[in-house]
């Protein structure tokens, strides 16, 4: 096992020192304790697809997809387009207060799932309301549009 964790610092010294300067500010030096495994967790830089690269080049195969409000894959060129829209029309992504897309989009799940009589979008660190904002972006005529 001390293989695959020398290799992996020698592959991540940029994540190591960005852990330790985060670690003077943030508890932990991470935002979410799910995001921290030892020796330091890996700090992404950019992303493509089913593809996500760190701040040391290497390039990994994202099979979490932020847990799945990225189900089509980072910078999916329509939900990019349906949120270029949405911005421009509507200024911003989120609100902080009720909005008429939630009366829509919890309309359009009944609609879907018939057993859930209600809905309700629980916000946690963003991945739920993304995920229903990027759906309401990508769908914005309900069920029957298509990419």
């Amino acid at each position: 096992m001390g293989d695959v964790k020398t290799t992996y610092m020698k592959r991540t010294p940029t994540s190591a020192r960005l852990w330790k300067e985060g670690s003077k500010v943030i508890p932990g030096g991470v935002m979410a304790n799910i995001k921290y495994f030892d020796p330091y967790p890996v700090f992404m830089k950019r992303a493509k697809g089913s593809k996500i690269y760190d701040v040391d080049g290497n390039e990994y195969v994202d099979y979490c997809l932020c847990l799945g409000p990225l189900i089509l894959g980072h910078g999916h060129q329509a939900v990019v387009e349906a949120l270029k829209k949405h911005l421009d029309e509507a200024g911003t992504t989120i609100f902080g207060t009720p909005h008429e897309l939630e009366v829509k989009m919890a309309k359009e799940i009944r609609s879907l799932i018939p057993c859930a009589e209600m809905a309700r979008f629980q916000l946690w660190a963003g991945g739920n309301f993304t995920c229903v904002k990027s759906c309401q972006s990508v769908y914005p005529e309900g069920k029957d549009s298509e990419i």
